[in-house]
């Protein structure tokens, strides 16, 4: 990763596991839904293992591959019973200090085997950990009515650093039949485009092909939209997200052809 992206990317990791912890400190309802299956204490749980799990990448000992990432992580929550929240927002302020020593010695192109046979630069695997967090976050402040606040600036770190990651995550029986160019421009970020074919998707910095459906969004909503936590009706009727171009409905697609 580039100097500044990677100062970037691995201070926001910093603040936002300082604030995790704050929130899990703050949080009073373990056994409460926070998102699927999971409860506000198993939420925290897998929130806590994210940074040592991605240390393990960086030591090419994590050996989850994309598919099995669910099962890999019920298996994780059956073998530790731990759901207190301020013991668990201890492990994320030691699992994020002992990150951040291992991820700051790798250089911006350099390799990460992050999952079985997926090379990604050391970028993409420190977004994966932002968004994680982030996205953990949200749930979490949700089911406890707490804030939880996302800076755009940090969402667009996540969005463009994920964006090696993304491409193994494409579910393809979802895309099945899903053959466009998009383009998408992160208000205040930059513009990539995402092109779909056979199940497969490719991300350029430059068109290509011919762009089908243009995506204007702010943000923090494509991020969550991204993740699965919102939906795209509300956003587009406020104007937080936008398409445009000869197949501007295939927008409402795009967040369904992923696995998260």
């Amino acid at each position: 990763m580039a100097t500044d992206t990677k100062s970037a990317l691995l201070t926001a990791v910093e603040k936002t596991a300082y604030r995790a912890s704050l929130l899990l400190r703050a949080a009073t309802k373990p056994d409460k839904n926070a998102i699927g299956i999971w409860n506000v204490g198993e939420t925290a749980n897998h929130l806590s293992h994210c940074y040592p799990a991605f240390i393990d990448a960086f030591h090419g000992t994590f050996t989850a591959a994309p598919e099995d990432v669910d099962a890999h992580n019920a298996e994780v929550l059956a073998a530790d019973p731990e759901r207190d929240l301020d013991v668990l927002a201890n492990r994320i302020e030691t699992g994020m200090h002992e990150y951040l020593e291992i991820a700051g010695k790798f250089d911006e192109d350099e390799l990460v085997d992050f999952f079985t046979g997926m090379l990604v630069p050391a970028s993409g695997v420190t977004a994966t950990l932002l968004g994680e967090a982030l996205v953990h976050g949200y749930d979490i402040a949700k089911a406890e009515g707490l804030p939880w606040a996302i800076e755009p600036d940090h969402a667009i770190l996540t969005m463009e650093g994920l964006v090696p990651v993304m491409v193994h995550f494409v579910d393809e029986k979802a895309a099945a039949g899903l053959e466009a160019g998009f383009e998408i421009r992160l208000r205040g970020g930059g513009t990539s485009y995402w092109y779909f074919e056979d199940g497969r998707l490719t991300i350029e910095s430059s068109p290509i092909l011919p762009v089908d459906c243009h995506i204007s969004a702010e943000p923090v909503t494509f991020m969550l939209m991204a993740y699965k936590r919102i939906g795209p009706a509300m956003p587009t009727l406020t104007g937080k997200v936008r398409a445009w171009g000869r197949k501007p409905w295939l927008a409402t697609r795009l967040s369904s052809v992923f696995k998260t």
